[in-house]
């Protein structure tokens, strides 16, 4: 850690502070408390120095930090806190935080998926589910994560008697994901997990052209007919306990063929976005493409489930805008510019799909701005999913060439990338000279 960065300074001196008062205090029990703003302001200080910690746990952070402040007064060594001391605190509580690292299993369902058999490679294991006969199911996942059938099969039982639906979570396909980085507040990141894993298999399945969507009746899945899962499971391997976690938001709809994974170059491109998308280090950037991630996802539901197309294809607009058009006047002109070459498009489509993209962002606007009923065509809502797709799925492309998980500057590198596109082509566009470089 940097010593002399502002956030280390700032540091030592609520250290130096909390040190100094704990010597004077004679009851050092009551110096522990959050009424105490001494106290207060260091433990804050360095939650927020440590909060991005891969093990971060706020429980072990205020036990090491307490117990070393503790031996610290009882010496008779220190007189005053230093920047050296203040290293060797966060140390300590870094290296509490990996002593008591936990390992977790996410069991997901894959609710409406289809998989041929099962498939297991890094920290993933994709379950055939048995519809039939769900202990062959639960005796793959003992197998698989060796533990007790009993651990399993036990708690099951007791979600039966307690959470809705339960009867079909052993029925469907399930992904297990091993982690040790969801910490204090596993049931937060435990389903943002969950549902992040689902979203980008649906993106490899549309951005590498394997997706196959599942057909109830020779139509497309019903959603109102489908019992909705709304809960994963936990394994901790350390307490060896398994625990279920409910979501009443959660869709676990993932109504694609899986068997596209069997391929080493699909579970690289999977193993990548899941790594850093469900990171706790985010730069801009990688925050930038998640969270696109997250509206595109929310725009094929709405499409999906409602038929509602122009609330999809604002959506759509808003998850491109936040990569391609941020601080940018001219939105329309420039990502009708910007895609068809940045997506590389061939060149004799190119014109083609910026006169599509142009009349979208008309229809958008004349709905978000002058609240008119608009209707566009199906087609060219799905090339505007297909350009927001393939968009984010750009992100891996420039992560490998940047590195940019741990580029902090890379956030400025994608916008100049996208300006020199545009700089580079804006005189080409008929669009753009049809309207004299008019930015409306």
């Amino acid at each position: 850690m940097n010593k002399n960065n502002e956030a280390f300074k700032k540091l030592t001196k609520c250290f130096n502070n909390a040190f100094h008062a704990l010597l004077k205090d004679e009851n050092k029990d009551n110096f522990f408390d959050y009424e105490n703003h001494v106290y207060a302001s260091l433990i804050n200080t360095v939650k927020s120095l440590l909060c991005n910690n891969k093990y971060y746990n706020e429980n072990l952070l205020i036990v090491s930090l307490n117990t070393y402040l503790i031996n610290l007064s009882e010496s008779n060594n220190i007189k005053n806190i230093d920047k050296n001391e203040t290293n060797n605190l966060i140390d300590f509580i870094e290296n509490t935080f990996y002593l008591y690292k936990s390992t977790h299993y996410i069991i997901i369902p894959l609710q409406e998926s289809i998989l041929s058999h099962s498939i297991k490679f890094d920290n993933y294991v994709f379950i055939k589910a048995n519809k039939k006969y769900e202990n062959i199911t639960i005796n793959t996942i003992s197998r698989y994560l060796n533990v007790p059938k009993s651990l399993i099969s036990d708690t099951l039982i007791h979600l039966k008697r307690s959470r809705n639906n339960t009867d079909e979570f052993l029925k469907t396909n399930l992904l297990i994901i091993k982690t040790d980085i969801l910490g204090d507040y596993y049931d937060f990141y435990a389903h943002k997990f969950a549902q992040n894993a689902i979203n980008i298999l649906k993106l490899l399945t549309f951005c590498l052209k394997t997706n196959k969507v599942k057909k109830i009746n020779n139509n497309y899945v019903n959603y109102n007919l489908i019992k909705k899962i709304r809960h994963i499971g936990i394994l901790d391997d350390n307490k060896n306990k398994y625990s279920p976690l409910y979501d009443p938001k959660a869709n676990y709809i993932c109504n694609i063929d899986l068997d596209f994974i069997k391929k080493k170059k699909n579970q690289d491109c999977f193993r990548k976005f899941e790594k850093i998308f469900n990171s706790k280090k985010r730069n801009p950037l990688v925050f930038k493409f998640y969270n696109a991630l997250f509206i595109y996802s929310k725009a094929n539901e709405i499409l999906d489930e409602n038929k509602d197309y122009i609330l999809a294809t604002i959506l759509y607009f808003i998850a491109l805008e936040s990569l391609i058009t941020e601080d940018k006047n001219g939105k329309r002109l420039r990502l009708s510019v910007v895609l068809p070459i940045f997506l590389k498009y061939p060149v004799i489509k190119r014109e083609e799909i910026s006169e599509k993209i142009n009349n979208l962002y008309k229809l958008r606007n004349d709905f978000v701005h002058a609240g008119k009923e608009s209707y566009s065509i199906i087609e060219d809502i799905k090339l505007l999913k297909e350009c927001t797709a393939k968009t984010i799925f750009k992100f891996l492309e420039f992560e490998e060439s940047q590195t940019c998980i741990e580029n902090t500057n890379s956030l400025g590198e994608w916008k100049n990338n996208i300006d020199k596109i545009y700089n580079n082509n804006k005189e080409n566009n008929n669009i753009y000279l049809s309207e004299n470089g008019e930015h409306k």
